[in-house]
């Protein structure tokens, strides 16, 4: 099959998928993650006490385009609402193509943002995505606990699959054990570091432009 002579790739996480598939190591090129340069102004959230008796979860619920993620999203939340702390903050962003309307979850105590990511994500400890939406890479390198919904009907689109640190539920019980025990999932300082190239200079995009001139 035609390939093109190279292939940039903003990241360690995209180079190992592209060699995983079989894709020729000569081939592939490292840039930096535009989308992402971001992250650089984005200071990692602080590790929380999860245990501390005073500590109140902050929940940052990332809606899908798909209506059909975004309601199995919704329901699973919906149902397993009331084995939540009472006093869990619900904080929805939308996709800008599926709105969330808090009337339709009366038995939710939510709020609907718009603001941009970056300006959300120190906000929370805990981000519930579906299994679609880019935002969850955002949420996860910036050090947030990270719960995808999959809907066991179909394929896990989710860009963090196979993240051992990324906690994958399918229905309520599995949803309320992940928001419950928390604490037990892992960390790893290196997360923005292994997905992006974040170098502000952007080195390895003027190097590729200047040898294409």
């Amino acid at each position: 099959m035609p390939l093109p002579h190279q292939v940039a790739l903003n990241g360690k996480a995209a180079i190992d998928a592209y060699l995983v598939g079989g894709y020729p190591a000569e081939d592939l090129i490292q840039v930096e993650a535009l989308r992402y340069l971001y992250l650089n102004s984005v200071n990692d959230v602080s590790k929380v006490d999860f245990q501390h008796k005073n500590y109140c979860l902050r929940l940052l619920v990332l809606g899908d385009y798909l209506e059909s993620n975004t309601k199995l999203q919704m329901r699973l939340l919906t149902q397993a609402s009331l084995f939540l702390p009472t006093n869990t903050i619900i904080t929805v962003k939308p996709h800008p193509a599926c709105p969330i309307r808090v009337e339709d979850y009366p038995e939710l105590s939510l709020s609907i943002v718009t603001e941009p990511l970056a300006q959300l994500l120190s906000k929370c400890d805990v981000a519930y995505t579906s299994s679609v939406t880019s935002a969850a890479v955002d949420a996860y390198c910036s050090g947030l606990a990270v719960i995808s919904v999959s809907d066991p009907n179909s394929l896990n689109m989710s860009p963090l699959r196979g993240s051992s640190d990324v906690l994958f539920v399918t229905t309520r019980d599995e949803l309320i054990m992940a928001l419950t025990s928390i604490s037990s999932i892992p960390v790893a300082d290196s997360r923005r570091q292994y997905h992006f190239n974040l170098e502000k200079g952007l080195p390895r995009w003027r190097h590729i432009l200047a040898s294409a001139i």
